[in-house]
């Protein structure tokens, strides 16, 4: 198997397992019946792996009980193929994002607080509701500690319904509270729209979403 170079991504996956991962095969040729009988091994525990195409198979990490490297190795049946180390990650977790709004105008610089957070392949997602479907606009993180990332709200038409933080394709949390777009004041109704001077009165905003921030109202030099 020397003849052969072997390649194995993401080079990490996290303790709680289900991390799937790829071997591929830059000069040995892969059927769907050999790729029954290659397994991976993970310091000791073995997985079938499954058939991608004629150059990679890919195998479901297993649960482990703490983040460690470990020993990946490629087997087929008995035989030795590929070795090489694999970084297990304890899964992050997200707390929060600041600030919790942004204009559609995009740029906002947003903070993502957090434990167990890694350099690289962060990633944010935004799904926007359009007229006919859901698009999903991805910005990159930029890691700044173990627990701050940093991304940038993209500039859109539509306001953001979801937003959801990613690791090597890993949802790490999908929450449309964390953040969302202000509610543009084209959207937003005022009633009534004319009030008797000297008076007070009621006056009710109601639009298409909904404020998670403090709100404030200013009538000509007044705020309420």
């Amino acid at each position: 198997t020397d003849e052969f170079d072997w390649e194995l991504f993401p080079k990490y996956a996290f303790n709680s397992g289900g991390s799937s991962l790829y071997v591929v095969s830059k000069g040995m040729k892969l059927d769907i019946e050999l790729s029954s009988n290659i397994f991976c091994k993970f310091d000791g525990k073995s997985v079938r792996s499954l058939w991608v195409n004629s150059t990679s198979v890919s195998c479901i990490f297993p649960e482990q009980n703490s983040p460690s490297d470990v020993q990946f190795e490629l087997l087929l049946e008995d035989i030795s193929l590929f070795r090489t180390h694999l970084t297990v990650l304890q899964v992050p977790v997200l707390f929060d994002v600041f600030p919790k709004n942004a204009p559609r105008s995009g740029g906002t610089k947003l903070q993502i607080l957090g434990t167990h957070f890694v350099r690289n392949y962060w990633k944010c997602s935004f799904a926007v509701n359009t007229w006919n479907n859901t698009e999903i606009i991805y910005m990159t993180g930029t890691f700044v500690s173990s627990t701050s990332l940093i991304c940038l709200s993209p500039r859109t038409t539509f306001a953001i319904s979801e937003f959801r933080l990613i690791f090597l394709d890993h949802n790490i949390l999908s929450d449309g509270k964390l953040f969302h777009h202000w509610l543009p004041l084209r959207e937003v109704l005022l009633e009534p729209t004319q009030i008797p001077v000297g008076t007070a009165s009621t006056v009710t905003l109601s639009g298409s979403a909904s404020w998670d921030a403090n709100l404030w109202v200013k009538f000509g030099q007044q705020t309420a």
